[in-house]
């Protein structure tokens, strides 16, 4: 496997279509299912640009040996590309998420220097990239739109699950939230 992995870096391109055909299905499976289709196909082609950005960097650090950890590897990859992109979309919702967890806009003790979507979810994304991981990935599927079902189907856990995740993860932000702007 370290020997393909050798042929991508000094870009055979028969190692890249070999790599292409094995992985291809994995990552369009796992964006699939992360991302509202209009977001899908732009993703794939984001996985395979971390893998090669920074001089194939994460290729490199790939120690696998077999193909199916080779599998399991670019799938967390397009994972987290998913969850990524999802970061950067809706800015609307995101800022109506904000304001639902810490349920006041200004800070008793002083005033926020820019309440503007973008401002607002600069903070919530900060705020949620704090988070335990299995709490994160349910708060930036929530604040890419996404319904609770939906967000059960995509991480593959029952419903309640999400709800309880959802609400803890909002208890932690709050008092993320708190701690940054003085709130009570």
């Amino acid at each position: 496997m370290q020997d393909l992995i050798q042929k991508l870096v000094q870009s055979d391109r028969q190692a890249w279509n070999t790599f292409v055909d094995a992985t291809y299905s994995i990552i369009e499976w796992t964006i699939n299912h992360q991302l509202p289709e209009s977001m899908r196909e732009d993703a794939i082609q984001h996985v395979y640009e971390n893998l090669i950005k920074n001089d194939y960097r994460l290729l490199r650090k790939f120690r696998g040996t077999t193909m199916v950890s080779l599998l399991a590897y670019v799938k967390q990859i397009a994972r987290y590309v998913a969850l990524n992109d999802l970061k950067k979309s809706d800015l609307q919702n995101s800022t109506q998420l904000l304001e639902e967890i810490i349920d006041a806009r200004t800070p008793q003790n002083g005033t926020m220097n820019d309440e503007s979507p973008e401002y607002l979810y600069r903070q919530l994304i900060e705020a949620a990239d704090q988070l335990d991981i299995k709490y994160r990935e349910v708060m930036l599927l929530r604040i890419a739109n996404y319904s609770h079902k939906e967000i059960s189907r995509i991480l593959n856990i029952p419903l309640n699950t999400v709800l309880t995740r959802m609400q803890r993860a909002k208890d932690q932000m709050r008092s993320i939230l708190q701690n940054q702007f003085q709130l009570n």
